[in-house]
């Protein structure tokens, strides 16, 4: 029998290259820094402020883990 090797489209999504599935919850936040906040499987980072031109700015970030490896993230940002 011969395998293939994997095709990158199965290599882990990157954000930024700082964050990936599969991190530990201690890796993130060495990355990242403290979150805004922590609850049990999930963790999140927030931001509001303003930007130079004048317009309000909120970003958010929310993780998820599963036996402390980052399983899911999701995150967005508005700006008005």
């Amino acid at each position: 029998m011969h395998c293939h090797r994997n095709s990158d489209k199965f290599a882990p999504v990157a954000v930024d290259g700082k964050l990936h599935v599969g991190m530990s919850r201690q890796e993130v936040i060495t990355a990242l820094g403290p979150p805004s906040k922590s609850d049990g499987a999930q963790m999140v980072y927030s931001h509001a402020g303003k930007l130079k031109n004048g317009f309000d700015e909120t970003a958010w970030l929310i993780l998820r883990f599963r036996e402390d490896k980052l399983v899911a993230m999701r995150g967005g940002k508005t700006t008005n």
